[in-house]
């Protein structure tokens, strides 16, 4: 009997032990299928990431699809790992991913990297083929590594697709190849409307504030409609947008944020430019920089170097002023080139310490630099460079004219540049440029761009006099644009009262998504009396997203009413006077509710006061 309860017990024990071991293997097998919440990894179902936990999680498998289904606060990442923080995806030649992330529009906050002297830094450390990151934006970065190191990847040694990303924060780097989304892509596939609000400051080749290094495998991969902005500081290749390019094509592609291509002031750093370091092989058309850049040498406003390969720069302009502390080592437009293409593009920048830089400093004799300006005021620069064909200098006022880049009498044109219409001599029409007096402080600017909103003309106009008393206010823009929040207030000019406050998200707004907005008022104005208008900046905003700045000085937008007769209706003072007795009525129904509601009260008390003292007597 004993022998047998024996045997049954070690049965028992052993049945528990087997149980033991698989759970334990279970887990450790299924993990990735159960830390997520949902999805099993593939295309058509991608794991579903709703914490920073689970973002992390994604080195889980290298190869799954996933995507975002809430917003993701990363705050929490500044604390791991002893405070290196987030552990990149993918770390090594060994260890890469080649996965997708969809964001489906949510956002990333806080998100933290800290880790100088490691390579291959971002929410994708090192990538390897056919990723697809798409549709997200990352809030507030903070991100430190060594080389290799960007936002959203560090490094991808193969095709990778990013689209519709917005990032913002700060990111730096110990060495080269440093960006505000990427540091280095190599035979990368498209890209697409990806916007950098980053500062970035690298110790190394290769820095920008998109992008640290592009490379694609021919000019038939494009980079479209994105944007970059922050102050970029490298050492050598140093870019508004990219340090370096290798092929693609960049269209619709601006870089606005300032450029210092000599980080520790040693005066031995070179190559910067307000769009790019250095291009080869590549083309940029329809993009612009307006960015100042400063440095040792090889500086220029929109490039600094072409080496020897071949480019191609169309329809673009740069309006930085250069730095170099190397007096004659600077272009308004572009430093140095040795092959290329640069036509119907202009500049508008300084250039410190020299006169021959209105252009391109040293273009080697470029035959196939064609229909190119530049302002010969604001440059200070009597000479276009050294090869004084490559462009043409004209005054601040010819350079605001549409004649001179349409009409081919002018000096320096051969063919029209292509504005909207076809004014003059041009016959094109993709309009891909425009001209209005008021955007991109008069000079041409590009029609793809997008544009901070401008008023171009008010109605009543600033100062007149003589309006009726119930006209609508009218904005022309230079932009499509419309209500967002906020209000527009109409005060009277003599005692600084508030006359009327028009609530934009109220409806009062007409034209919204054009360029012509026309604002409803419901007060009609004293006659004879002067008025001023004042606008929140939040009121209106273009439908590329921009916030128009609004109006906050009493002299910007002010008018005087006409004088009328005193058998003249409906004037500011009747309204007012209507609007106070309806809220004197309204005022006297609130009293005489609460003062029902007291007597409900006091009634109530009685009768359960009554009813008590029955129930005591009985």
């Amino acid at each position: 009997m004993q022998e047998t309860e024996k045997l049954f017990n070690g049965l028992i024990t052993l049945v528990v032990g087997v149980v033991l071991m698989l759970s334990v293997l279970l887990l450790v097998d299924t993990r990735s299928a159960v830390a997520f919440d949902g999805g099993d990894g593939s295309p058509g179902d991608p794991y579903e990431i709703s914490s920073c936990a689970d973002l992390q999680d994604m080195e889980l498998d290298l190869t799954a699809s996933y995507e975002l289904v809430s917003d993701i606060d990363c705050s929490v990442s500044s604390s791991w790992n002893s405070g290196a923080g987030f552990d990149p995806i993918g770390y090594d030649s060994s260890n890469r991913f080649s996965g997708t992330l969809e964001g489906n529009g949510y956002v990333i906050s806080d998100f933290t990297i800290n880790r100088p002297a490691e390579n291959y830094n971002g929410i994708i450390g090192y990538g390897y083929q056919n990723i697809e990151l798409s549709n997200f934006s990352m809030i507030d970065v903070s991100i430190s590594g060594a080389v290799f190191t960007g936002s959203v990847i560090g490094y991808s040694s193969s095709t990778i697709a990013l689209s519709n990303i917005d990032v913002s924060g700060t990111v730096t780097c110990t060495n080269g190849d440093c960006g505000g989304i990427g540091g280095s892509l190599n035979n990368s596939e498209d890209i697409a409307d990806v916007h950098a609000d980053v500062v970035v400051e690298g110790d190394g080749s290769n820095t920008g504030g998109a992008f640290g290094y592009l490379q694609f495998a021919d000019n038939t991969v494009t980079v479209t409609d994105s944007s970059s902005s922050g102050l970029v500081t490298g050492t050598t290749a140093v870019g508004g947008f990219v340090g370096q390019i290798n092929y693609g094509t960049f269209t619709n592609v601006s870089a606005t944020g300032n450029v210092v291509g000599d980080k520790d002031d040693s005066g031995t750093e070179y190559i910067a430019g307000g769009f790019a370091g250095q291009l080869c092989n590549g083309v940029i058309e329809n993009s612009f920089a307006t960015g100042d850049v400063s440095g040792h040498t090889t500086l220029g406003g929109f490039v600094g170097r072409g080496p020897t390969c071949s480019f191609t720069i169309r329809d673009s302009y740069s309006r930085g002023d250069v730095t170099p502390s190397v007096a004659g080592f600077g272009g308004s437009f572009m430093n140095s080139m040795e092959q290329g293409t640069v036509t119907n593009s202009y500049s508008t920048g300084s250039v410190d310490g020299q006169t021959n830089g209105g252009f391109i400093y040293d273009a080697d004799a470029c035959t196939s630099c064609l229909n190119n300006f530049y302002d010969t005021q604001t440059s200070s620069q009597s000479l276009a460079g050294s090869d004084l064909i490559v462009a043409t200098g004209k005054t601040t006022a010819e350079m605001k004219s549409l004649a001179t880049f349409t009409n081919t009498a002018t000096t320096g044109l051969s063919s029209a540049w292509d504005f909207e219409g076809t004014p003059n001599d041009d016959a094109a029409n993709d309009d891909d440029w425009k001209i209005d007096g008021v955007t991109n402080d008069g000079y041409p600017f590009l029609t793809s761009q997008k544009l901070t909103p401008l008023i171009l003309s008010i109605s009543p106009s600033s100062n007149a006099s003589n309006i009726a008393v119930d006209d609508d206010l009218v904005m022309n823009f230079n932009t499509p644009s419309g209500a967002s929040s906020g209000y527009i207030n109409i005060y009277r000019a003599s005692d600084n009262q508030l006359v009327e406050a028009i609530d934009v998200a109220g409806g009062s707004i007409l034209g919204n998504g054009t360029t012509t907005l026309t604002i409803g008022r419901n007060v009609s104005l004293q006659a004879g009396t002067t008025y001023y208008v004042l606008i929140d900046s939040s009121a209106i905003r273009a439908n590329n997203g921009i916030y128009f700045a609004g109006i906050s000085s009493p002299n910007t937008w002010q008018f005087t009413t006409a004088v009328l007769g005193d058998s003249d209706s409906s004037t500011e003072s009747d309204t007012q006077l209507l609007q106070s007795s309806s809220r004197l009525a309204d005022t006297g129904s609130e009293i005489r509710l609460l003062q029902l509601l007291l007597l409900a009260v006091c009634v109530l008390a009685g009768g359960l006061a009554i009813v008590k003292s029955r129930a005591s007597e009985s």
